[in-house]
């Protein structure tokens, strides 16, 4: 192997370990959304069940409190699949609608 074929193999290694690194990336921003948007509905659901307890017990004060967070983490999950969608509008190819 002479120089310049030693100096384009070095080039073709850096230019594939910076796609790479790109690829990877890409990989963790879905994963960040998808585990955000779940994260917002699972407390979506609990908040639910503490309005439901509260409800059982006669609790109106603790009843509000909780469809207030209830509310807000919903809102958070849509706002978060909104934007998910916005941002791929045209390629949905990585994220399934049952993923989100």
């Amino acid at each position: 192997m002479n120089l310049l074929q030693l100096v384009y193999h070095i080039h073709w290694l850096r230019a594939k370990s910076v796609k790479d690194c790109w690829e990877e990336e890409e990989e963790l921003v879905i994963s960040e959304f998808q585990w955000a948007i779940s994260f917002f509905r699972f407390r979506a659901k609990e908040w639910h069940k503490i309005q439901m307890g509260s409800s059982a017990i006669g609790a109106p004060g603790v009843w509000c409190y909780a469809a207030r967070q209830r509310m807000m983490y919903l809102r958070l999950a849509k706002h978060a699949k909104h934007k998910w969608q916005a941002m791929n509008a045209t390629d949905n190819q990585f994220v399934r609608e049952k993923d989100l």
